[in-house]
């Protein structure tokens, strides 16, 4: 491996930040048969099984990534490491709230399979399903789940499955048992109705533009803002959001703004989340002056020389028609939910103490969430 000066110690910073978006945190799902009551969470269970050139395997969550994501809270997804039954069969408890979970198959495109559910009450069951998911064989690594050409077929044994969760589990008698309503997280349309569901547990924080909560944006400044389960949220014309809204200083000519990715957890898979901004020019009177959703911001791939992650980066124009804006409002909308980004990331192969760069590019899918984080630098004109 050549170097150049400091060059090899300039790529570690950024290289370790990599790293760390992609090696998740663990979560205690554990539920234990005939003790395990539910007082302040909810019971998941169903089946999930690999359908591999006809020959039937269990998940293995240390060597295939099966991770759960609130996508209504914007809190960093964890992997599950709970074991699976021998047939397949899963009892996780959770907390209510709007959940994904992602199945790590392979490395390349379409090896991913994700769904969400929603869980609404704590102290009932929730029936997932059976999951079986086809594909054709393929060696990538030692306890991987080595397929190809992934298929997901889900099927309802409810009926079946709640009779042996209660025969297993008779201090739950009395507890309520329900389906699930699965979406595809991999398929834009149910990804956008997914996050809509999600956004419907949150009050609109305003009936109209000039009632939102603007913040003043101070000539020079920069910040990192959080979008996430405490941001406001209002019902935009394209659906609704939630937001960040800025009061503008005179003279300011434009905003540069990043929304950075956040973790996926799903190791291998070169997926990470980012929120999608679309943005609103507002005049003294909080008259749109200006909106647009596509072709301001563009996918800037992570970097070593300067050190960043990878984003959505671009500048806005605070003027519209020879009207300056006095008010910013950044959101997201469903065609921005049903579309992911492409980028790329520096190489890197682990090594004692650190990483060790590769000099290739690694692909990235930007997909889009509603919660982020916005990196804003504003200067005076």
């Amino acid at each position: 491996m050549r170097t150049i000066g400091g060059l090899r110690a300039a790529w570690i910073p950024v290289l370790w930040a990599s790293l760390m978006l992609l090696v998740p945190g663990c979560a205690n799902v554990a539920f234990e048969h005939g003790s395990t009551r539910l007082s302040e969470q909810s019971l998941v269970f169903g089946r999930i099984l690999l359908d591999r050139d006809g020959e039937p395997v269990v998940v293995t969550p240390m060597s295939m990534p099966v991770v759960i994501r609130n996508i209504a809270s914007g809190d960093e997804p964890r992997l599950i490491t709970q074991s699976f039954e021998q047939d397949g069969r899963f009892y996780w408890t959770l907390p209510p709230g709007h959940h994904q979970l992602s199945l790590v198959l392979h490395r390349y495109a379409g090896g991913v399979v994700s769904y969400s559910f929603h869980l609404p009450e704590v102290g009932k069951a929730y029936h997932f399903g059976d999951l079986t998911v086809h594909g054709r064989k393929r060696f990538d690594s030692l306890g991987s789940a080595n397929m190809r050409d992934v298929k997901a077929d889900l099927t309802d044994t409810f009926v079946d499955a709640r009779a042996s969760l209660l025969r297993r589990n008779p201090q739950l008698n009395s507890i309520g048992v329900e389906r699930l309503v699965l979406r595809d997280m991999t398929d834009p349309q149910q990804r956008v109705s997914a996050y809509a569901d999600a956004l419907m547990d949150s009050t609109p924080c305003c009936n109209s533009l000039e009632q939102l909560p603007f913040r003043r944006w101070l000539p020079g400044q920069r910040s990192a803002i959080q979008i996430n389960a405490a941001s406001p949220v209002f019902n935009f014309p394209e659906g609704r959001s939630r937001f960040v809204a800025l009061e503008l200083p005179p003279g300011l000519a434009s905003l540069n703004l990043r929304s950075v990715v956040t973790p996926s957890a799903m190791p291998g898979s070169d997926i990470l989340y980012v929120f999608s901004p679309a943005v609103m020019l507002l005049d003294e009177q909080h008259k749109v002056i200006g909106a647009a959703q596509r072709n301001i911001f563009k996918a800037t791939p992570a970097s070593v020389m300067p050190p960043r992650q990878a984003s959505l980066q671009g500048s806005v124009r605070l003027e519209e028609a020879g009207r300056r804006a006095k008010y910013l409002v950044i959101h997201t909308t469903p065609a921005l939910l049903a579309t992911a980004a492409q980028s790329y990331r520096p190489g890197f192969v682990g090594a004692p103490g650190g990483v060790i760069p590769t000099g290739q590019w690694v692909g990235l899918s930007m997909e889009p969430a509603i919660s982020g984080v916005l990196e804003i630098d504003a200067a005076e004109q």
